[in-house]
C-alpha cells in the first residue's frame, strides 16, 4: 500500500513538474512570437510613443495659435 502511495505521489510530482516546464516553454514561445511579429511589422513601441508625444505637443501648439487668432478676431469685431 505504501508503494502504491509512493508511486502515485511520484507520478503526480512528475506531472506537475512537466506541466510547469511546458508552461515555461509556452511562455518563451509566446514572447518569441511577439518579438518576431514586432520585427516583421517594423513597429518600435518606444519610437511610436516618442512620436505620439511630439504630435501631441504640435497639436497643443496649434490649438494655442487658433485660440489666440480667435481672441484677436473677437477683439477686432468688438472694436466696431
Amino acid at each position: 500500500m505504501i508503494d502504491v502511495y509512493h508511486n502515485l505521489n511520484t507520478e503526480v510530482g512528475l506531472k506537475a513538474s512537466t506541466a510547469t516546464r511546458l508552461q515555461e516553454v509556452a511562455n518563451l514561445e509566446h514572447e518569441s512570437a511577439k518579438s518576431r511579429v514586432a520585427s516583421i511589422s517594423g513597429v518600435n513601441l518606444d519610437e511610436e510613443a516618442a512620436n505620439m508625444m511630439k504630435f501631441q505637443q504640435a497639436y497643443m501648439a496649434s490649438s494655442r495659435v487658433m485660440q489666440a487668432a480667435n481672441e484677436t478676431f473677437d477683439t477686432i469685431l468688438a472694436l466696431r
